[in-house]
């Protein structure tokens, strides 16, 4: 039996990605709504797929990762994140993580996904993809872009995705100024003048795609 503890925020959540889970036979042997629940069961040595999502923890995802990885070593985590900042923050720190959904994602995909992790694959959503793609192929394929540092890219990368100065700050653990200082040195290399400037050649040039509407339509699970 294929084994899924379901740890997300939100109970509309929970509720929406058990049924379709268990509507395809697999087993969702937890529906938590902590760390502290979820690290309680993942005792044991057993196979298990542990859904995540980037709000679940308030102590932050990666330290939990971290402590799962340590308990359970051969539980597969499945990431599912609401802005592409938190993705790309992720898959920089490489993190242990075997997919990365993002946003509203239909339940044919999360089977999908699913199974190929239960299988021993990775699996990124198809959006996701490209922005991983092109994190790694920036050096090659964008000269413009290539000066910059990992740490300058990650910053930029998050501005692209909507996250303030403070959301930064917050994210990477640093300080405003220090993100200013980032910011302003992206400006002198890159030849732009404003957020509005930088984050327009980023996307102009292929190192971020613009965001899709996440009003979107017939997607499941809802978020509350």
């Amino acid at each position: 039996m294929r084994q899924l503890i379901i740890a997300v925020s939100g109970d509309v959540c929970r509720a929406g990605l058990q049924a379709t889970f268990e509507h395809e036979h697999w087993r969702c042997t937890a529906n938590v709504q902590n760390r502290h629940q979820l690290l309680h069961e993942l005792r044991g040595p057993a196979e298990r797929i542990v859904i995540l999502d980037s709000n679940f923890c308030a102590q932050g995802s990666k330290s939990l990762i971290r402590a799962i990885k340590r308990q359970a070593p051969l539980t597969r985590i499945i990431f599912w994140c609401f802005k592409v900042g938190s993705a790309i923050d992720h898959y920089i720190a490489d993190e242990e993580i075997d997919a990365y959904m993002y946003q509203y994602t239909e339940a044919e995909e999360w089977l999908k996904a699913c199974m190929q992790v239960h299988l021993g694959y990775k699996y990124f959503t198809p959006y996701l993809t490209g922005i991983f793609r092109r994190i790694k192929q920036n050096g090659d394929e964008q000269p413009l872009l290539s000066g910059l540092s990992k740490r300058e890219r990650l910053v930029l990368q998050l501005l692209c995705s909507g996250d303030t100065v403070n959301d930064i700050a917050s994210r990477l653990f640093i300080s405003r100024k220090t993100v200013n200082t980032f910011r302003y040195r992206l400006f002198k290399k890159t030849n732009t003048q404003s957020d509005v400037q930088l984050v327009h050649l980023a996307i102009s040039t292929g190192l971020v795609p613009l965001t899709p509407n996440p009003y979107e339509h017939g997607r499941l699970p809802v978020r509350e």
